[in-house]
């Protein structure tokens, strides 16, 4: 026992242990100093073999220096407890201030320090080999690091506790993890703080890889940390990080200012866990890539990124879920996604009460979300607001890219009757400045399909086209026509304004159908043609049951409710019994099938019109392609149930003679079809 003052100070020795050597023994140090050794392993105390240490009641183990490893005090297999005392100023090539191995264990208590430690190479503060480490209302702090770990560098199944005000701050790394460095370990955080670390490279709090699991929680902190390129707050790799009521708040990086997540990682974020003021190149708030991030009950605001998707940035096949009162606002991002932004093949899904608003692009699309690769946001039962949300370009609220969908809850049967989870889907005042869709805008061969969601669109405004809804053209195919894209069951425009185009609350280029026993209400909308609706080259398809309303719509040119241009037709469909031989899964999807063409199927949705009969004045003339109608399917199919083949029924092959005949006689009476067809159709009946 040192005590009452006594010392070991300013030893040296040329091998290991400077200041104490202590071996299956027990060392109390009070109010007494291990000050100011020097060895070439272990400055200051050396213990192994289950030996025991304390020191208490002000006691000092300081600067102490170590050419190798362990400035301070070397732990092998053996115990350490801090409680009131410091271990601070101590230097090495790793483990500055501790290092231990060998299932150590180390307790800093009741103000205990461990602070402004070096290391040339790893651990500026404490270097944590499959061993524990206990902080309770004492601090690791302004400790540095050569490579790796600034205050803490954790591995091989270690674990890592910090409570009750335990401080973590201030510490630096040159390469990773300024705060702490976790490698397959466990760091749990409550009440405590991990705040202003920095490192050079990646991670300025936490940096954990390799199955290591990281619990923040009872309102832990992990603030205002810096690097110059991945993850100012925390960096999970093929890890997992679980924050409850804490906060991830100021950090700033060049990727994921909050929080970088990679390769098969899981976040959870929940019972008010905050993700806020965070500045990042991309990803403000968190980036995500491959991984899966749950929050609820926490909100993701108030972060910035000068690229791309400032609250959340989601790439390569990840997976989010926000439910239960999250939120994600007031975040601002150059590019694509001042909210959220999703690529590549990645999975958004809402559920109970979420709100994205007040988040804004300042160059590109999707104010609220952008979603592009190929990606999917899935709408649950619940309530998703998109307010008030700001795109320089397309979509206000949303913009759905590269083939990305907007899809529900939908399991309808087979008559087409909506089924499912109800969701409701608010989106009000939003702004596409200088683009097309305020609200939603679906581009570039994305879709829509709403089978039991309510979706109100109101006060949104464009600066071109589609006040509440902007639908791009999508691919089509031989005959000129798209697959039906767009679908909805209960829609809402309500005051949206195209205000500097000529088309209204709703703009398509693509076919819309409004699904079975649902309701479409277009009210006060304005625009220079088309104030509730306009469709170019495009068809809204009016399914049976479903009640479509436009009043009290303006347009400055042309028709207050509804403009149809360059082709475009509303279809109205009536319930009738169409033929067991065409279902509806075969009716309006853009190719002619000769069994639908009949009134009671509604003459195939208009699909034998477009891409058999505008041309077949001129098809008249040519000649049968043998090859594709070959004389089997022209004559005799009907002996192996195939009927009416579609690649006969041409006015080039005589409407495939006797086997169409029913197909032929329905023509007739079409009100599709146009003159040059009939006339065609009646020589060859001649």
């Amino acid at each position: 026992m040192l005590s009452q003052g006594a010392s070991a100070n300013s030893n040296t020795a040329e091998d290991r242990a400077g200041g104490l050597y202590v071996q299956a023994s027990t060392l109390t140090v009070s109010s007494s100093s291990i000050d100011g050794n020097k060895a070439n392993y272990v400055g200051g105390v050396y213990t192994e073999l289950s030996a025991s240490i304390t020191l208490m009641q002000g006691a000092s183990a300081n600067s102490n220096t170590a050419a190798d490893w362990g400035g301070g005090l070397y732990l092998g297999a053996s115990t350490l407890t801090v409680s009131s005392s410091s271990i601070d100023g101590n230097k090495a090539n790793s483990g500055g201030g501790v290092y231990t191995e060998l299932s150590a264990s180390i307790t800093l208590m009741q103000g205990a320090s461990a602070n402004s430690n070096t290391a040339a190479d790893w651990a500026g503060g404490l270097y944590v080999q499959a061993s524990t480490l206990t902080v309770s209302s004492s601090s690791i702090d302004g400790n540095a690091a050569g490579a790796t770990g600034g205050g803490v560098y954790a591995i091989l199944l270690s674990s890592i506790t910090l409570s009750q005000d335990a401080l973590a701050n201030s510490n630096t790394a040159e390469d990773r993890g300024g705060g702490l460095y976790v490698q397959t370990s466990t760091l749990t955080a409550s009440s405590s703080s991990i705040e202003g670390n920095a490192a050079g490279v990646r991670v300025g709090g936490v940096y954990a890889i390799l199955s290591s699991c990281i619990t923040l929680s009872q309102g832990a902190l992990v603030n205002s940390n810096v690097v110059a390129d991945w993850a100012g707050g925390l960096y999970v790799q093929a890890s997992t990080l679980t924050a409850l009521n804490s906060f991830i708040d100021g950090n700033k990086a060049n990727y994921g200012g909050g929080v970088c997540t990679l390769s098969s990682s899981s976040i959870m974020l929940s019972q008010g866990a905050l993700a806020n003021s965070i500045t990042a190149f991309f990803a403000g708030g968190l980036y995500v890539q491959e991984s899966t991030l749950t929050a609820s009950s926490s909100s993701i605001d108030g972060n910035t990124a000068r690229e791309e998707g400032c609250g959340v940035y989601v790439r390569m096949s990840s997976s989010i879920t926000l439910a239960n009162n999250a939120s994600v606002e007031y975040n601002v991002a150059k590019y694509c996604g001042g909210g959220i932004s999703l690529e590549i093949s990645s999975t958004l899904t809402f559920a109970n009460h979420t709100r994205i608003c007040s988040n804004t692009t300042t160059e590109g699309p999707g104010g609220g979300i952008a979603a592009s690769g190929e990606s999917t946001i899935q709408l649950g039962p619940g309530v998703l607001t998109l307010c008030n949300n700001i795109a320089s370009t397309d979509g206000g609220a949303c913009a759905l890219l590269e083939a990305s969908a907007l899809i529900d809850d939908d399991l309808s049967d087979a008559s087409g009757q909506p089924s499912g989870s109800r969701t409701q889907l608010a989106v009000h005042g939003n702004t596409a400045s200088n683009g097309d869709g305020d609200g939603l805008a679906v581009l570039v061969d994305s879709s829509i399909k709403l089978g039991v969601t309510v979706v109100a669109l109101a006060g949104n405004i464009a600066g071109q086209r589609g006040g509440g809804l902007f639908f791009d053209a999508t691919q089509q195919d031989e005959a000129g026509y798209s697959p039906i894209q767009i679908a909805f069951w209960h829609l809402d425009l309500v005051d949206n304004v195209g205000q500097n185009g000529d088309r209204g609350g709703l703009c398509s280029y693509s076919r819309i159908s409004l699904l079975l026993g649902g309701r479409t209400n277009a009210t006060g909308n304005k625009a220079a043609r088309g104030g509730a609706m306009a469709l170019s080259d495009a068809a809204v398809l009016v399914q049976p049951g479903h009640m479509l309303i436009a009043q009290h719509n303006s347009a400055q040119l042309d028709s207050g409710a509804v403009v149809l241009l360059a082709g475009a037709s509303l279809l109205l469909l009536e319930t009738t019994k169409c033929l067991t031989s065409c279902p509806s899964a075969n009716r309006g999807g853009g190719s002619c099938e000769p069994a639908c063409l009949s009134l009671e199927c509604n003459w195939d949705c208009g699909d034998c019109g477009k891409q058999r009969m505008d041309w077949a004045g001129e098809d008249a003339r040519q000649t049968c392609d043998q090859d594709t109608c070959s004389f089997f399917k022209h004559t005799y199919a009907s002996t192996i149930s195939e009927g009416c083949a579609p690649v006969c029924f041409t006015a080039a092959c005589d409407w495939s003679r006797e086997l169409c005949a029913d197909p032929r006689d329905n023509v007739q009476v079409s009100p599709l079809i146009d003159v040059a067809t009939f006339a065609s159709i009646q020589m060859t009946q001649k």
